[in-house]
């Protein structure tokens, strides 16, 4: 499913981009129901979402994030000024994203209810400002979504264990940080009491697992 819309008038445009025709439909049905955003277009494809890009810059380009670095190409080329709420299956961005707050003005998992989604979309699309990185978006609830959630850890506890997540062992990481193996050592035994984790094997599981998005464990989302 990919195609563009014709709506009048001056209501902010949105364009939405997803490989998936299902999550496609869904996002359209969403943002036909928010009185003041028109729709710009859908696209399944790099291809097709570049074609609509050029063709109509948008307000707001709803994309998944396996489309996002066409996406992130074209905002460099053409210098757009368009605002880019990025979403995927993911419960939160992790610590691998392709984008940041300097492009994107948040993120949302396609678990969210439809309300929330759609207040999401909405909340971007009448934003004044131009683009995302302006020093007033830190006070956007949609911005606070471009980190991962809190976990019970210390700062620099989970320094170490996103650095687990990358897979760098114990020397990498005190090399990294400037401490020594024996603390790093220590944090890691802090973090698993902190998570819950039984082993070091578990402890890497979770850590590559909050890297690409997921929650660490139950009731940690």
């Amino acid at each position: 499913m990919a195609g563009t819309e014709t709506k009048g008038g001056n209501r902010p445009v949105a364009i939405i981009a997803s490989p998936s025709d299902i999550v496609l439909r869904g996002l359209l049905d969403l943002v036909r129901e928010i009185d003041d955003v028109a729709v710009g277009g859908t696209a399944a494809d790099e291809a097709t979402l570049l074609d609509l890009l050029h063709a109509r810059a948008p307000d707001v380009l709803v994309v998944d994030g396996a489309l996002v670095d066409g996406a992130l190409g074209w905002l460099d080329s053409t210098r757009s000024r368009s605002r880019m709420l990025v979403f995927g299956s993911q419960r939160h961005v992790g610590t691998r994203a392709r984008f940041d707050d300097r492009v994107a003005c948040g993120y949302f998992h396609l678990g969210e209810t439809p309300g929330r989604i759609a207040t999401s979309i909405a909340t971007i699309a009448r934003c004044g400002q131009k683009q995302a990185g302006h020093p007033s978006c830190t006070h956007c609830p949609s911005h606070r979504t471009l980190q991962p959630p809190p976990l019970p850890l210390t700062r620099r506890e989970y320094d170490v264990f996103v650095r687990i997540g990358w897979m760098q062992g114990n020397a990498e990481i005190s090399n990294g940080l400037d401490i020594s193996v024996k603390t790093v050592e220590s944090y890691r035994e802090s973090i698993k009491r902190k998570l819950g984790l039984p082993s070091a094997a578990a402890l890497l599981e979770a850590a590559v697992s909050w890297r690409s998005g997921e929650a660490v464990m139950r009731g940690v989302r």
